[in-house]
């Protein structure tokens, strides 16, 4: 029903009020639903969506979660995914690079705020999940407008993995100080296999849509980028067997 009013919706559910609308919603079937939100004004333009992480974390369109979970919407619903990812654009225009982890939650204002688990606020995988899903979702629908939408934001996350707070060592890699991704009961320090192939792939992305947007200094400094960071990540955490699980730690990371 993306893209209807509340009166549209009212009318196709065969509902008065919203009281009723509310109850007819709650009888769908809840794979289809998800714990979705959805706020509709008058003008398409200012219909919002995203999903609720779970009934105890209210957060709104958890990033590190909405990387893998948002495949039903690419497949079913792909105007709601290109949505939540420019949401995620706005703010990190906004806020000159920073990437929040949620749109925010229904306990505040969501969309006009986000961040509501600042403790996300540095986590060194959301930048690169949101670079990845651009381009992925720009690889399934071909669509230059969104990608070109995006594409300044994009160049704000991955510049900020250049900083002295990401990069410090300048190698090209991440590098972790404890409890810093969404596998937050698992602490990394220094480079890791899992943010180093992040952004790896995340490189790789950026080349390949600077190509699409024809941004000839950023396909060259992300191609460059690439072979520094790839040289390392086999120099650093390859042991002849495996990747490392972080820098100076054999442990192998499965999920």
């Amino acid at each position: 029903h993306y893209g209807l009013s509340l009166e549209e919706l009212k009318k196709e559910l065969g509902v008065e009020n919203e009281e009723e609308l509310i109850f007819r919603l709650g009888e769908l079937p809840q794979e289809v639903l998800a714990d979705s939100r959805w706020y509709a004004r008058d003008e398409p333009q200012d219909y919002k969506f995203a999903l609720l992480e779970n009934p105890d974390w209210k957060n709104y369109a958890p990033l590190d979660i909405h990387y893998y979970s948002s495949f039903p919407l690419l497949m079913y619903w792909p105007e709601l995914e290109k949505q939540t990812v420019l949401d995620f654009k706005e703010s990190v225009v906004k806020n000159q690079g920073l990437m929040p982890h949620d749109l925010h939650s229904p306990e505040g204002d969501p969309w006009l705020k986000n961040n509501f688990y600042p403790a996300a606020v540095n986590w060194k995988d959301l930048g690169l999940k949101y670079v990845l899903l651009v381009w992925r979702d720009y690889y399934v629908f071909q669509d230059r407008i969104f990608l070109e939408k995006n594409w300044d934001a994009i160049k704000l996350t991955l510049e900020r993995y250049k900083s002295e707070e990401f990069d410090p060592d300048k190698n090209g890699l991440p590098n972790h100080w404890g409890f810093d991704t969404t596998y937050d009961r698992w602490a990394m320090y220094g480079e890791s296999a899992y943010t180093g192939s992040l952004i790896l792939a995340s490189l790789k992305a950026g080349e390949e849509m600077a190509k699409v947007v024809g941004d000839k200094d950023k396909e060259k400094e992300y191609r460059d980028w690439f072979r520094l960071a790839y040289e390392n990540y086999e120099r650093l955490l390859w042991n002849g067997s495996y990747y490392d699980f972080y820098l100076n730690n054999s442990t192998i990371m499965a999920d």
